[in-house]
């Protein structure tokens, strides 16, 4: 969204060229158990990056 917001690209010519997930912090949460007790897990989370290029067109002479 932000290479076609932000620098007018066509959505066509563009082309996913990497992608990174990184990890991110964990939140704690309370999960329920028997008879009224609980146990701690940890929610992890994510940091994704994908980088997009442009097609390059390759003219050929005949």
């Amino acid at each position: 969204a932000n290479a076609v917001n932000n620098f007018n690209l066509n959505k066509d010519d563009l082309y996913v060229e990497e992608i990174f997930v990184n990890e991110s912090i964990s939140l704690p949460r309370l999960f329920p158990r028997a008879k009224g007790k609980t146990d701690k897990r940890k929610k992890r989370t994510s940091h994704i990056k994908i980088f997009v290029s442009k097609y390059k067109k390759e003219t050929q002479e005949i």
